[in-house]
């Protein structure tokens, strides 16, 4: 039986979350992805906002930032996100609301 994969330059790119899956569960996971375009700066995920998708990123940088209520808060990113990272998915699995805020920074390239 000839194996044929129709997303595999994308799962190339994700080979830290598909290599360890079985080949039913990664063609429902892609098939069933959306794909989202945001502009810099636009809030992906809020404070304590109940997380509904998984993101996996292809292009560009997230910024991640704590509470924006916290007295800590600066307003200097805690960590970014590179290329081809994923977020949401431990609230998924939990489910948990955000602790963290997701800001998209573009592309750097």
């Amino acid at each position: 039986m000839q194996s044929t994969k129709t997303f595999r330059q994308f799962e190339e790119s994700f080979k830290h979350i598909f290599d360890e899956c079985e080949r039913g569960f990664t063609n429902e996971f892609i098939i069933r992805m959306f794909c989202q375009i945001f502009i810099p700066g636009k809030t992906v995920i809020n404070y304590k906002v109940n997380v509904k998708e998984i993101y996996l990123t292809k292009q560009g940088t997230v910024e991640c930032f704590n509470n924006d209520k916290d007295e800590l808060m600066t307003n200097e990113p805690i960590m970014y996100l590179p290329k081809y990272s994923y977020f949401g998915d431990y609230q998924i699995l939990k489910p948990l609301k955000s602790n963290i805020i997701f800001k998209s920074l573009g592309c750097k390239e």
